[in-house]
């Protein structure tokens, strides 16, 4: 047997599929004989990544990159994901590479965006929360993309995700800057979609994303005056985010008609810093679950010494 056919006979047997799992994300001689399988049987690969025990939510994701990367069809590929993972650990694994660089990101549903995007920024949300006693949800109207925002206790189930159509998420809260600046990470990675012009107009509360993302270039613009007279968008680096001119300056004066936050440099540096340290650590997450329980050890043994 070729080493190909090999590999497709034990892409049924769940410890071997791990074990060429592996040698995908450790770029082992073989990782090409696996792509090749995987192309051939995506929905397969599918199955045993939905049943994996030994890869960490980081390692499932990236193979999950793979395995969509083999699928040139966009359309195909959307349909085999949701036939083969539950919706809630698509926008698991979604969510765990952030606004890294993502191949899944470009075929799931605009729904599965702006849930895991709304996920995303509730961990930040509660990493600055420090007591935790509240949060905000929204849940969307049927009839638009607008996100209507209530206050309601933390609640006791913290699944993040919820696969009924008209679940809640955590909503928008600009009372800091990180918030804006996980969106503009996600604008950045999401830019080329096709219904990206659809993801700007998503309402958070009294705000888009497009809104939000303008406040952040507002921003890095070192805020200029709204009444000097001069052009909000310029300077702003809307070209490399596949914005509208026009509709981000309209955008800006509807800000700007009833107020934006504002915050202080130490405020924005602060939030930069933190998404930074985020991304590393989200780039630098183990793949296996042996590698991370041995982190997670090591750790303890420096903490004890």
């Amino acid at each position: 047997m070729t080493s190909q056919a090999i590999i497709k006979s034990e892409m049924t047997d769940q410890a071997k599929a791990e074990k060429h799992f592996r040698e995908v994300l450790n770029r082992g001689e073989g990782r090409a004989d696996v792509l090749a399988v995987i192309a051939e049987q995506p929905s397969a690969a599918l199955a045993r990544l939905n049943d994996t025990k030994a890869l960490t939510d980081r390692g499932a994701a990236d193979i999950l990159d793979e395995i969509v990367g083999q699928v040139p069809d966009g359309d195909r590929a959307r349909e085999l994901l949701e036939q083969e993972l539950p919706p809630e650990r698509l926008r698991q694994l979604l969510l765990a590479r952030g606004d890294l660089p993502s191949s899944a990101a470009y075929v799931v549903s605009l729904e599965d965006i702006v849930r895991v995007v709304l996920a995303d920024m509730e961990e930040l949300m509660k990493s600055e929360d420090e007591d935790g006693k509240r949060v905000r949800v929204i849940e969307r109207e049927s009839s638009s993309n607008h996100l209507s925002l209530k206050e309601v206790p933390d609640p006791e189930n913290d699944d993040q995700f919820d696969d009924e159509p008209d679940s809640k998420a955590i909503s928008l809260d600009i009372d800091s800057p990180g918030p804006l600046y996980v969106l503009l990470g996600w604008a950045h990675k999401l830019k080329d979609r096709s219904d990206y012009q659809e993801f700007l107009q998503t309402g958070l509360g009294n705000y888009t994303v497009l809104q939000c993302i303008l406040l952040a270039l507002w921003h890095d613009a070192g805020c200029p005056d709204a009444e000097s007279g001069d052009d909000q968008v310029s300077g702003m680096a809307v070209d490399e985010l596949n914005l509208d001119v026009t509709e981000a300056r309209e955008a800006l004066h509807e800000l700007f008609a009833y107020g934006p936050p504002v915050f202080s440099r130490a405020e924005i540096e602060d939030a930069r810093q933190n998404l930074s340290r985020r991304r590393k650590a989200q780039a630098a997450a183990p793949t296996m679950v042996d590698e991370a329980r041995d982190a997670a050890e090591q750790a303890k043994d420096e903490l004890d010494f």
